[in-house]
């Protein structure tokens, strides 16, 4: 990766630090409904599936998935909402694996998952090309043989990033919950290019709405 004063490492720590897990599962029930969520990743999930919920959070889809039945693992880059994820998680009685870490250098083997989710903006945090490339070629890395990452994310076309008048492309900032948040924004042109540099030829783009939000949706297979 290149080098950067401000890192999309510490934008995002910083964003997530002030705004808590408690502030951010606030906001997840105001934006996407878990019920929208797990509704549109169940059809491409396996029971025998071993599944990595990439930048997990508070464990929002993870426990729910892991009280179904799946196979998963949650990796996040934030220990304050690892500790909650872990703490929701011994209540539930489940026994998840949790690992603090970078999607743009993630601590696993090679070929490790059947199956990656990267959902609501967190892709979007990576606020330099070269991060992007780096998380979409890790994704690539750890899955197996046949394996899918799906990626949710916010994106250029959509009228409601536009309409705010910090929206200054590629970046959208915005304040949630009093936090100032800024987030990386592709278009589908852009994306496109973006998958060519990283060399990722098996995918698709998909859009859709999910709960509230336009969303575009990287369908991505080793």
């Amino acid at each position: 990766m290149g080098f950067h004063m401000e890192t999309s490492q510490t934008t995002s720590l910083e964003f997530y630090k002030q705004l808590k897990a408690e502030g951010l599962k606030k906001l997840a029930t105001v934006y996407t409904s878990i019920k929208d969520t797990l509704n549109m990743i169940r059809p491409a999930l396996a029971k025998n599936d071993s599944i990595l919920d990439l930048a997990c959070g508070y464990g929002r889809v993870t426990i729910p998935l892991a009280l179904e039945g799946y196979k998963i693992q949650g990796l996040d880059l934030s220990e304050t909402l690892l500790k909650e994820a872990r703490h929701d998680a011994v209540n539930a009685g489940l026994a998840i694996k949790w690992r603090q870490g970078d999607m743009c250098a993630l601590p696993y083997r090679a070929g490790t998952f059947n199956k990656i989710l990267c959902l609501w903006c967190s892709f979007n945090h990576l606020l330099y090309r070269d991060d992007q490339i780096a998380a979409l070629k890790e994704m690539y890395r750890v899955l197996g043989p046949t394996g899918t990452a799906l990626v949710e994310m916010f994106y250029g076309e959509d009228s409601d990033l536009k309409s705010d008048p910090a929206y200054q492309p590629p970046f959208y900032c915005s304040n949630l919950e009093g936090v100032i948040n800024r987030i990386f924004v592709h278009t589908e042109r852009s994306f496109m290019d973006l998958l060519k540099t990283a060399d990722i030829a098996n995918s698709r783009l998909v859009f859709g709405t999910i709960g509230t939000k336009k969303r575009m949706i990287l369908w991505m297979t080793k």
